[in-house]
């Protein structure tokens, strides 16, 4: 088994939407006793230390004995485990929660025993953080003396005070422990990974250690540290095992690459990206949203209902293949070889991410398994299709006689292949394969379930869905968006941020240190894999009034659009620091584009009869059983909306 590859561990389930967005009650805030927060552990796990989450199949009466009522207990369903593992048993996690996407549960206040119990478990964590519990004493050249100078007597003791002034600048002194998560793995396992993340970072706080097997990983949900890993102390933090996990498709592309390589590679692509390039871009979105209108048109004649996410997905793999290498995959319209060679390559790196045992990397399976044969031959498709684009566009090159500068475009193709064969990058097929590969799989993946998940939420929040219409009603009117309407669909773009914040792509960030790292009193040692949970510090009651609640008008329209910079890192969907998304404008506006059109013309919600909206996890967070939904057209809009009045205002 590869330890190191810590998707494995977790097997890849689904688990209800609704379940997931839960905000338990039993985390509140005491005094932290450092610069770094601990959250107050419930009674019915400190009273249970060796499993963290209580499951089903014991007695209720023991967590009414910990001050939780009936209503703040909601039992997750059973989930289904692959063929291979289908005997075993797993018990059903009950989650604690107050609020179900910002739809109270009806209890809306402590009362005294609640509040009580509160003091009581304040108090004990309190205990246990003054007893030296969360410490661990360093044995060195200063411990040595203190404890010589404890026989010199008055003498000594002036010593011991001027060592203890000393002692920071000679390396010595207390470093704070980090907490360690206990529980079984039947606990955590069999989920979608970041939800019991989510559910032990109640219990322990901004940062903890989670073990499985002799292989351990440090869970950063806290914003402060995010913010050392992602920008202050970068340079000491690599990918890690994300490179390991998609370097079979992805292989030194600008994601998975590090050092040198992801220097000189990023240099050469940012410029790509220019104002020019974007504008061109918002065009390519609105066509391509246009032919799914037309598509969507059909079903809401014909009153069929339609799986929204597999459309997103063709939509903005559409989008990606036209702006990275202008191939047009056309996949909205049909199935081709190439289409299907991109889904087999993105499922298995999604099934890569979630395998208990990388049966891949043994020499002789890839030759056997009919699945890895697929892979292959996929693979094989995909690179000789993008080696007869790489030459076609070389000729192009060699052909033109526009003068290269800043923001050089051909407007016949604007991709960015285009851009970086005129620009006289010097590079090789391989790595430039391996740049547009990486572009291809994240530009496609993320937007998709972007939409997704917004369209999700704006079903289930009609307010928010009228008010979207009648902004885009009014700044668009019957025509497809340009750069200028990007500063007008304020409410739109807050919508995208709000979805961002409640359902972030990827819901985890990956790290691995490589040097030591102190980040204020805890030891950050060399080889040490991190997760930081985005989705964690995006749902913490510590940064978020309501934070299970879709509310966009969190985000005023007349202030900054927010990113980890304006928020400190409290709000990071595309990462942060030199390592963020160099595509995140690309995104926004995609989405922002995709979703105006599409609300324009049509009504969402939810089909009856359909299989519950349930989670799973790959590269992103996706549905288990698709986004099935109803459309109808909508009625004409009115001429002059009372959107446009309020805008004209601001």
């Amino acid at each position: 088994m590869n330890v190191a590859l810590f998707f494995f561990m977790i097997r890849k389930q689904r688990i209800s939407s609704s379940s997931s967005e839960q905000n338990p009650t039993t985390a509140s805030r005491i005094q932290p006793s450092s610069r770094y927060f601990i959250y107050k552990v419930p009674a019915i796990l400190l009273s249970c230390s060796s499993v963290h989450l209580r499951t089903a199949e014991e007695p209720e009466a023991a967590m009414f004995a910990a001050g939780f009522d009936s209503s703040s207990i909601l039992q997750l369903p059973r989930l289904r485990r692959p063929s291979i593992a289908a005997t075993v048993r797993r018990s059903p996690v009950c989650c604690f929660a107050h609020s179900s996407n910002g739809r109270p549960n009806g209890r809306k206040s402590k009362d005294l025993p609640e509040r009580l119990l509160e003091e009581k478990r304040r108090a004990e964590l309190a205990a246990r953080i003054s007893s030296g519990e969360f410490t661990v004493k360093q044995w060195g050249l200063a411990l040595m003396l203190k404890n010589g100078f404890s026989k010199l007597g008055p003498a000594g003791n002036f010593l011991e005070e001027l060592l203890n002034k000393l002692g920071p600048h000679i390396g010595d002194g207390e470093k704070a422990e980090i907490p360690q998560a206990k529980g079984s793995f039947r606990a955590v396992g069999g989920q979608a990974f970041f939800i019991p993340l989510y559910e032990l970072y109640l219990a322990y706080g901004g940062i903890f250690r989670l073990n499985f097997g002799p292989k351990s990983f440090l869970v950063v949900s806290d914003a402060e540290i995010a913010r050392h890993i992602l920008r202050d102390n970068c340079k000491a933090y690599s990918k890690g095992i994300l490179a390991e996990i998609l370097d079979f498709v992805m292989g030194k592309g600008l994601i998975p690459a590090d050092g040198e390589i992801w220097r000189t590679r990023r240099r050469a692509i940012v410029p790509a990206m220019h104002q020019k390039y974007v504008a061109a871009m918002i065009n390519l979105f609105g066509q391509a949203s246009a032919k799914l209108c037309k598509k969507l048109s059909a079903a809401a004649s014909s009153g069929e209902d339609v799986e929204m996410e597999s459309l997103f997905s063709r939509l903005t793999l559409d989008v990606i293949g036209k702006a990275v290498f202008n191939y047009d995959f056309d996949s909205l319209s049909v199935d081709n070889g190439i289409v299907e060679a991109v889904y087999i390559v993105l499922r298995e790196a999604e099934k890569r991410s979630t395998s208990l045992v990388p049966t891949w990397k043994i020499p002789l399976w890839k030759d056997i398994s009919p699945r890895q044969k697929k892979v292959t031959e996929a693979l094989s498709l995909i690179n000789n299709t993008l080696d007869d684009l790489i030459a076609t566009c070389k000729r192009m090159v060699d052909k033109e006689e526009m003068h290269f500068d800043e923001e050089y475009m051909n407007e016949q193709d604007p991709s960015i292949l285009h851009f970086l064969l005129a620009s006289g990058d010097d590079v090789t097929s391989k790595q430039l394969r391996d740049d547009l590969m990486t572009l291809l799989i994240a530009g496609h993946e993320t937007s998709a379930a972007v939409l997704t998940w917004t369209f999700y939420l704006l079903s289930k929040e009609p307010r928010v869905f009228a008010k979207l219409q009648e902004e885009v009603d009014s700044v668009l009117g019957d025509r497809i968006p340009n750069i200028a309407d990007m500063k007008n669909l304020k409410y739109t773009t807050r919508v995208i941020n709000e979805s961002l914040r409640l359902y972030p792509q990827p819901p985890v960030l990956i790290r691995r240190a490589i040097e030591d790292d102190q980040i204020g009193q805890y030891l950050i040692k060399r080889g040490e894999d991190i997760f930081i949970s985005v989705w964690n510090i995006h749902r913490s009651a510590e940064h978020w009034a309501d934070a299970e609640s879709f509310n966009p008008e969190r985000w005023p329209l007349d202030g900054p659009k927010p990113n980890e910079v304006n928020q400190n890192f409290r709000y990071m969907p595309f990462g942060g620091g030199p390592r963020k998304c160099i595509g995140d404008m690309f995104a926004t506006f995609e989405t922002v584009v995709a979703t105006a059109m599409l609300v324009r013309r049509f009504n969402f919600k939810m089909a009856q009869g359909a299989p519950p909206v349930e989670m799973t996890t790959g590269a992103t967070i996706h549905t288990t059983e698709g986004l099935n939904m109803t459309i109808t057209h909508r009625a004409k809009p009115p001429t002059v909306p009372s959107f446009e009045m309020e805008m004209l205002k601001q």
